[in-house]
């Protein structure tokens, strides 16, 4: 066997950032951005870009491809930066042959972007000269230097979201609130000032969606008038249904709906328990009460549930269920038989024409799929509707007593009082929590007896911390259903209170307000269920 040889190669000389190509001009392009779009910020990227067209054009070896610059850009990711994603683009096609930047932290704050753009780069020979620090990408002497910079831009980055997370948080935390052109206050002025004009508009809003209202009906009466949203664009009716859902409209205003899982995404996600949210009563000058906002969220869970009840039943048939604003019977009248809302149908015979209600499952898939359901005049239903509201006046005494028992009853402090439980709890066992990992890296640590036997200690601290993190969260959402409900009771009283007339004649507003489902049981026995707890069967 020949004796093994080795034969060393040596390196070639040190790169040199002014032979990129054996070409006559090295072709530069230049790099500039700032964050925000502030005069100061506009004044400096034109600055910048003056000072790079100077600099690159003294230069009798380079040759000016183009300047890239991005306004009001973050740099802490690649993306939603059109300029400099344009730049990378010519450069890989072979457009650039070194890109000039002020910094690391200028070129991209997000390590995992940075250095896989620098890779990519090289890899076609492109090189990327850092001002600041007076080096290239190209040299591979510079890679761990690279690599370097790129964290420290990134942790900068990082520092200065805590920062700024931390100011905001400081602020909520002393009753400021943060609002940005919502449509009936002007958010520029301190404090914020209600535009009476558009406050007359949310005001209306809320009151015909109460007043059975559907939200594209709405959006379609504000286009008709010309009444223009905050931005002068026509209304939509996810418009007005994130308007009635906005509880700033009563003064109060919770904080940080959504958040940012990492300082590097920007896209904010709903803050549904994962981050810290604030909320502050009396943050400013309400347009309506707080009992008329949350009057209109239990309607809109009362819609909601209309549109979701029975909806794997009338799936199956290939039946609507949307809430209707057109014709109120829609939204309450259900046969007894199949649970499927009735519709209302136009019969003409003979020259006359007569409007009725029928099973809506069996109009679809014919007399055996509900064979029991029955045909209802529209006259005849609005009839009965009228006589059992009337009812319902005569007997309001003995409704108003039962309805004031029933607010009486209830607690409306005990959801205040646990919540104060569950903060004390949960700061004993943050606390514990600590001690219990400070221990284990002192190695001082002694296990609880009281704990769960079998669990790891740690294990059993952090279940129970979390145990009570759940059920706090799950008494806020209990505390907005249990206040709506006592607003409500209260409304009924009010309004039956001041109801002594009896009703004359059919009103769709009075069946939307009163009545929560008409059962038709046969042609002459129906069931209505009024929202008040009363039921009247014909």
């Amino acid at each position: 066997m020949e004796k093994v040889r080795v034969s060393v190669i040596e390196s070639k000389a040190e790169y040199d950032p002014k032979s990129i190509l054996s070409r006559d001009k090295i072709r530069v392009a230049a790099y500039c951005r700032v964050s925000t779009m502030s005069d100061e910020q506009e004044t400096s990227i034109i600055n910048q870009k003056t000072y790079y067209k100077d600099y690159i054009e003294k230069k009798p070896e380079w040759v000016l491809v183009d300047i890239y610059s991005d306004d009001g850009k973050s740099g802490t990711s690649t993306k939603g930066r059109p300029e400099f994603n344009r730049m990378i683009e010519d450069a890989m096609n072979g457009k650039i042959d070194l890109i000039i930047t002020k910094s690391v932290s200028r070129f991209a704050r997000n390590t995992i972007d940075s250095i896989a753009t620098i890779k990519q780069l090289r890899e076609k020979n492109v090189g990327i000269f850092f001002e600041s620090d007076q080096t290239n990408t190209l040299d591979s002497k510079w890679d761990f230097t690279i690599t370097m910079l790129s964290a420290f831009a990134e942790e900068e980055s990082r520092a200065k979201s805590v920062g700024v997370k931390w100011g905001f948080a400081r602020r909520f935390e002393k009753g400021e609130s943060l609002m940005s052109n919502l449509y009936g206050y002007d958010t520029t002025a301190k404090p914020y000032a209600i535009i009476e004009q558009e406050a007359k508009v949310v005001r209306r809003i809320f009151r015909e969606y109460l007043e059975g209202t559907s939200c594209s009906e709405i959006a379609r009466r504000l286009n008709e008038e010309d009444i223009k949203t905050k931005f002068g664009n026509e209304w939509t009716a996810t418009g007005i249904k994130q308007l009635i859902e906005n509880e700033k409209y009563t003064g109060n205003s919770m904080q940080l709906k959504t958040y940012s899982p990492h300082f590097s995404v920007k896209k904010r996600v709903q803050n549904i328990g994962q981050s810290k949210k604030y909320y502050i009563e009396n943050a400013h000058a309400p347009i309506i009460s707080e009992e008329v906002y949350l009057i209109t969220q239990r309607e809109i869970k009362r819609r909601r549930e209309i549109s979701l009840a029975r909806a794997d039943f009338e799936k199956n048939y290939n039946l609507s269920n949307a809430y209707s604003h057109k014709y109120a019977l829609s939204n309450v009248l259900v046969c007894a038989h199949c649970g499927t809302r009735y519709r209302r149908q136009i019969w003409t015979a003979r020259g006359n024409r007569r409007v009725v209600w029928r099973c809506a499952n069996r109009m679809d898939n014919g007399v055996e799929s509900c064979p029991n359901s029955v045909t209802l005049h529209e006259k005849d239903i609005q009839f009965i509707v009228v006589k059992a509201i009337n009812s319902m006046i005569e007997d309001r005494k003995v409704l108003i007593q039962n309805l004031k028992n029933k607010l009486k009853k209830a607690d409306p402090n005990y959801v205040d009082r646990r919540k104060i439980e569950l903060l004390k709890l949960i700061s004993d066992y943050d606390k514990k929590y600590k001690v219990m990992i400070e221990n284990r890296m002192a190695k001082q640590y002694h296990p609880d007896p009281t704990l769960h036997k079998g669990i790891n200690p740690v294990q059993a601290i952090t279940n129970e911390l979390n145990k009570f993190k759940v059920e706090y969260e799950t008494l806020l959402d209990q505390c907005a259903i249990e206040k709506s409900d006592l607003a409500y009771l209260a409304l009924l009283i009010k309004e039956l209170e001041n109801t002594s007339n009896h009703v004359i004649e059919y009103s769709d507003n009075i069946v939307n307000k009163m009545i929560q489902k008409i059962e038709v049981i046969s042609e002459t026995e129906i069931r209505i269920i009024f929202i008040n707890g009363y039921t009247y069967t014909n």
